[in-house]
């Protein structure tokens, strides 16, 4: 009788614990989907932003909602440099130039890695072979350093043109704000659409995103980046801004495929560059 009294209590014992670590793993799977986590997880992935995460995905292609997130928040850093710079009297080409050096610091440089090396490789290779082995290099050449100048120009004097010296702190936030988010949304479908054009490198690595998350992302993406170029410049200029991401996609996806047959990770960091300064001179010219 004793011997069973004592199995009883064991089989209570495992059974609480069973359910302890049940519980436990539920909480963990619930908060792996969180768009909090997710945000983190991107934010870990694309800057340099010291992040507090105890889990942070393996397979950043489940967190690609966090993505235009994190534009958002380095669109608040640039813009908010940009209004100080122009509040110390600096002329807004000057505060645009210093608001992209702030976002570089921010992201380590990540999106511009990739334009240098893109544009090495298109430009320097003669085959598909070569072109990604050149990109894999990490010294610069004569494309790459070309390209990072135009870039840096055209967006620092871009957002210089959009914003100008007289906006207020609210209004040049959301600008920045909304660029950097609507930038990054054809990172997200390029992942979903595309098949990465090596068997290894930071394509494979991060995966491909479900449908679901694809579009809660596209949608995160356009409706913050509509709703903040909405409220500072207007609704036209809103819209169109979304269609000038769209078509960077649709320009650096036809060039990819007929030059590597794929993207890798730096052709995503290109491909946000394109979109930011094909929204930039859209906003340029409208406004």
């Amino acid at each position: 009788m004793k011997c069973i009294q004592q199995a009883t209590t064991v089989f209570k014992f495992d059974t609480s614990q069973s359910m302890k670590k049940s519980n436990s793993q539920a909480f963990d799977d619930q908060n792996r989907h969180s768009l909090t986590n997710d945000v983190a997880a991107s934010v870990a992935f694309l800057t340099r932003l010291p992040v507090a995460i105890e889990y942070i995905r393996p397979n950043i292609a489940t967190a690609v909602r966090g993505f235009a997130i994190v534009g958002l928040i380095v669109g608040l850093f640039s813009g908010v440099t940009f209004w100080l710079a122009t509040s110390f009297g600096l002329s807004a080409n000057i505060a645009g130039f210093l608001a992209i050096a702030v976002s570089f610091l921010i992201t380590g440089g990540l999106h511009e890695d990739g334009l240098a090396d893109v544009c090495d490789g298109f430009g320097g290779g003669w085959s598909r072979d070569r072109k990604l082995e050149i990109m894999r290099d990490s010294s610069i050449g004569t494309y790459g350093t070309f390209a990072l100048i135009i870039s840096t120009a055209l967006r620092g004097l871009g957002f210089g043109a959009i914003v100008g010296n007289e906006a207020s702190l609210i209004e040049t936030v959301l600008i920045f704000a909304s660029v950097g988010g609507l930038s990054r949304i054809p990172i997200v479908y390029m992942m979903y659409q595309l098949t990465p054009s090596r068997p290894d490198g930071r394509a494979v690595e991060a995966g491909r995103p479900s449908r679901q998350n694809m579009r809660q992302a596209l949608l995160i993406g356009a409706g913050t980046g509509f709703l903040f170029l909405l409220l500072s410049v207007g609704f036209s200029p809103a819209v169109l801004a979304i269609f000038a991401s769209l078509s960077a996609y649709f320009v650096v996806k036809t060039i990819c495929l007929a030059q590597i047959g794929g993207y890798t990770g730096d052709v995503l960091g290109m491909l946000q560059q394109i979109s930011e300064i094909f929204i930039i001179l859209l906003l340029v010219a409208i406004i």
